[in-house]
């Protein structure tokens, strides 16, 4: 796809992140967990988006307001700062949110593999856009990267969805299928990962464990 014109005239050297994303979405996951991530992480991709214009924004008005009239540098000390502040907050703001929603959710600590890929998107997005946004000339509006990098992602959100409909069409009852297939002694293992799944509720059998004692 990459040795297209058309395609390496859009992207540019940007195009790198396409495959990152692509392969960062699983497109191997079962349809029904797959949709649920991708729908996770186009949701948290727009509001990366969102955040990084508004971060560009009061980059560029820094420089507005510092540099000399008449000057052609791109860079400016006050435009990298305030990108730098806007950076360090972008990613401890979703990492802390992550953290705070997963202890609220799950009783034992569990962590989704869903949020920490949709956090490491997040994390991309304003990487990139926040150490190059600053760099871009006055002509350019400063949404100009941030929506560059939405139709990568979108594209790349595509290419999975692509492969994991048409390609890897996977559904959650046939892996369950499948692991009906087993041999009796990969039935243990899969009846203590059943128990793993069950052990947040496992104190309310505990109330009951003497009386069934009792009656044995």
């Amino acid at each position: 796809m990459y040795q297209a014109s058309p395609v390496a005239q859009v992207f540019g050297s940007s195009g790198y992140l396409v495959a990152v994303i692509a392969s960062l979405s699983f497109a191997m996951q079962p349809r029904a967990k797959f949709l649920k991530s991708l729908i996770l992480n186009i949701l948290v991709t727009c509001v990366a988006v969102a955040f990084t214009i508004f971060g560009l924004w009061c980059s560029r008005q820094a420089q507005l307001n510092t540099q000399s009239p008449g000057s052609t540098a791109l860079y400016n000390s006050s435009a990298a700062a305030v990108s730098a502040i806007f950076l360090f907050f972008s990613v401890f703001a979703v990492n802390s949110l992550r953290a705070v929603f997963t202890s609220l959710v799950t009783a034992d600590e569990q962590r989704y593999p869903s949020l920490m890929l949709s956090v490491v998107m997040y994390s991309i997005l304003s990487n990139v856009s926040f150490t190059s946004g600053y760099l871009l000339p006055e002509a350019l509006p400063v949404y100009y990267l941030p929506k560059e990098l939405l139709i990568e992602y979108l594209l790349a959100f595509g290419l999975a969805f692509g492969v994991n409909l048409l390609v890897l069409p996977v559904t959650s009852r046939q892996i369950f299928l499948v692991w009906l297939a087993f041999p009796p002694s990969d039935l243990g293992v899969l009846f203590f990962l059943f128990v793993g799944d069950i052990r947040p509720t496992q104190s309310s059998f505990d109330i009951y464990r003497p009386t069934i004692r009792s009656s044995l």
